[in-house]
């Protein structure tokens, strides 16, 4: 149950959680094809930016070991449990017919159980109960032998229970991992949602001599719409150097896209329909670069465009 618990809650928190990771991601990938003249004139951007791109880091980090699957050890603990419960009720039965056999009323009603009844204990009874049924018949094993109670039977039996008490504590681990990195996420996000505020400020700033970068800005910082604004398409912009080319003017009739690269020469388109499109890529001193590109629903295409000096 507390495994069955601790996935709706995970599932439900994660909604929103994700959503405003997604929205750092986009932000910072904003920003990464962004031209940088422009973020290097702005006073406390880029402390702000390395705070930021160092915290997405660490949310990286501890989302992976929120995100451990513990559903397989739950898998795997049922599994277990069954085998055992198997065994156990086998036990239980051949135990409780020497106990029938010899009038042995006490040991009789201390060893009876029913599958039903066992699947409705909890775990630490379950082992309990295990415990109690194999230290009777270790008590009358020598007895118990034309009854096909053996010394292999019961070691194999209390293997299983080793195994499946070692299973309850490596789950409980796991949770345990889970809580402290949703807690480390929630720090992590809070503090980079003090340095967006911050940077949001900063950002104003440019809004009448860079209104473009301003808008574009804001657009990834839209929470709210976040996971339902991918990115389709990456374009790198090098020269036949391999030196990236920043300013390169990339553009698309059908698609309305006038945009231009940023001094890494990244840029990012999201939300393209699918279909085929074709965009021109110039910049004075180059030659012009036509390129198709193929967009695929929820899948973002890598582009790498190389254009040569005119």
């Amino acid at each position: 149950m507390i495994f069955i618990n601790l996935i709706i809650y995970y599932s439900k928190m994660k909604k929103n959680q994700n959503q405003t990771i997604r929205m750092f991601q986009l932000t910072s990938e904003y920003l990464d094809g962004a031209d940088n003249t422009l973020i290097n004139g702005l006073p406390g951007f880029l402390e702000c930016q390395n705070e930021i791109n160092l915290n997405n880091t660490k949310i990286r980090s501890q989302y992976d070991l929120q995100t451990r699957k513990i559903t397989g050890f739950a898998v795997e603990k049922k599994s277990i449990r069954n085998e055992l419960t198997s065994v156990a009720l086998d036990i239980s039965n051949r135990v409780e017919l020497f106990a029938s056999n010899t009038g042995n009323q006490e040991l009789k009603n201390d060893i009876h159980f029913t599958i039903s009844s066992f699947n409705k204990i909890s775990e630490n009874e379950c082992v309990s109960k295990c415990d109690n049924i194999y230290t009777n018949a270790l008590t009358f094993l020598t007895e118990l032998e034309p009854y096909g109670v053996t010394a292999a039977l019961l070691s194999n039996f209390q293997d299983l229970i080793i195994k499946y008490t070692n299973n309850l504590s490596r789950s409980q681990s796991e949770i345990n991992i889970g809580k402290i990195a949703t807690s480390e996420i929630a720090n992590l996000i809070s503090a980079n949602q003090q340095q967006f505020e911050k940077m949001d400020l900063i950002v104003k700033m440019l809004k009448s001599t860079a209104p473009e970068f301003v808008n574009g800005y804001f657009e990834s910082r839209n929470i709210n719409s976040a996971a339902y604004r991918p990115i389709s398409i990456r374009f790198f912009l090098f020269d036949n150097f391999s030196k990236p080319i920043p300013m390169v003017l990339v553009t698309n009739e059908e698609l309305k896209i006038r945009r231009r690269t940023g001094e890494k020469g990244i840029i990012y388109l999201k939300n393209i329909k699918e279909g085929s499109f074709e965009f021109t890529f110039s910049k004075v001193g180059y030659a012009t670069v036509k390129r198709v590109v193929n967009v695929t629903p929820n899948e973002r295409t890598d582009i790498k465009v190389v254009m040569v000096l005119d």
